[in-house]
């Protein structure tokens, strides 16, 4: 038997857990590590996870060596000691968390994980992914100094890693939303205990949402999208149909110094709008901001944009949401000529990019963004927005392919 220890220190966190693991199968899987004194669940934003508490400290850790980007049915999971989360909360936005861009999709959690504890502790990680099993290419990584973070972010920015170039910048709040179980929030409720201490629950205190955490960050994004007073969903099947529209809305809303207008689009769509907006504004009146534009060009296009002598500013959708990207203010009109590749990233976006009295329009291809139409329908029916008639057929069809 090892030293008694308080139940806090022998608790382990599991997240990213497969879906439906029922009390006997939680209990078998984390029992073979050592005696369990209770198993809490956790709603962690989507992702099932739960509290393991042991009644030995080394039992704890026993479990979080062998079961953290262990495979459960197929699914990767995460197991971190509990008493790392107060840590992890407290410092996602101090630099010691990166987010990945543009990742390999052949790139998992663990893979990422071995590669950055080269350059020191790793916290956490994790490389998001679809329900249907798929990277989503970006993930990210929490660092135990902010030291460490910069160094991987000096050698490894640009880098091939498999197939691609990861891009790599600072974590933000408003990134909570790309990933689920990473909110780390204290266990709302006791699900299975065996001769458990009565305050082998308690959380400490400095673990509690305060202000600034990412449950208000959350809560802000959402609200924001829930206020919008104009938010419509246009399903345009093809690249000259969106093209067509963006040169109607162009002309409908005759930018100006008092109605700019922001156009997200994928990097490869970048150009044919340009050549939209060539036709129907004068050189002078617009721009563009893409991952290769220099430093100089984007400050330029950023103090044109603020003072109001840029009417319409296209951004590639890698950077619409970057820090080092902001225009200063919101805009009059957003139109995201490309979906995001999910409903979080939307939302991030919406976020970023709008107040209360934008109107957004976005562009939704039956062909690209299908897999967007459920979550989609779901919140702007939660949010009060409008939905287009063709959404809910083509969500209908889905439903009777399903």
């Amino acid at each position: 038997m090892g030293e008694d220890v308080p139940p806090q220190a022998a608790r382990v966190y599991a997240s990213d857990l497969p879906k439906g693991l029922g009390e006997a199968e939680l209990w078998q899987v984390f029992g073979n590590y050592g005696d369990i004194v209770s198993i809490e669940q956790v709603n962690d934003s989507g992702s099932e996870a739960v509290f393991v508490g042991y009644k030995e400290l080394e039992a704890a850790k026993e479990a979080c060596k062998i079961l953290n980007y262990a495979s459960m049915r197929g699914v990767m999971c995460r197991c971190l000691m509990a008493d790392r989360l107060v840590v992890i909360r407290r410092t996602m936005n101090t630099g010691q968390r990166l987010i990945f861009e543009q990742l390999d999709p052949a790139i998992d959690s663990c893979g990422l994980s071995d590669l950055c504890s080269l350059f020191g502790e790793v916290l956490d990680c994790k490389v998001e992914v679809e329900e249907e099993p798929g990277s989503c290419g970006f993930g990210f990584v929490h660092f135990s100094t902010e030291d460490e973070a910069a160094k991987a972010k000096l050698f490894l920015s640009g880098v091939q890693l498999g197939s691609s170039a990861a891009e790599i910048r600072p974590f933000e709040l408003a990134d909570i939303v790309l990933f689920t179980g990473c909110r780390y929030a204290p266990p709302p409720t006791r699900l299975h205990a065996r001769n458990s201490d009565p305050g082998a629950s308690d959380w400490e205190d400095e673990a509690q949402p305060a202000q600034g955490t990412p449950e208000d960050m959350e809560r802000s994004i959402w609200q924001q999208f829930q206020s919008l007073e104009y938010h419509y969903m246009e399903v345009l099947e093809d690249l000259e149909s969106k093209l067509e529209r963006l040169r109607d809305l162009i002309q409908l809303y005759e930018p100006s110094q008092e109605r700019q207008i922001v156009v997200v689009a994928q990097p490869a769509n970048v150009q044919p709008v340009a050549g939209v907006l060539c036709g129907s504004l004068a050189a002078c009146d617009y721009d563009s901001l893409q991952s290769s534009t220099s430093a100089e060009d984007r400050r330029t296009v950023l103090e044109g944009y603020e003072t109001g002598n840029l009417y319409v500013v296209t951004m590639s959708s890698e950077v619409c949401t970057r820090r080092e990207f902001d225009l200063g203010r919101p805009a009059s009109v957003l139109i995201n000529f490309d979906c995001p590749p999910s409903l979080p990233y939307h939302l991030q976006r919406i976020y970023k990019r709008t107040g209360s009295g934008t109107r957004v329009h976005n562009f939704f291809s039956p062909t690209v963004d299908s897999k967007l139409a459920i979550p989609l329908l779901k919140a702007l029916e939660e949010a009060g927005h409008d939905i287009p008639p063709e959404l809910l057929e083509l969500w209908s069809r889905m439903d009777q392919k399903g």
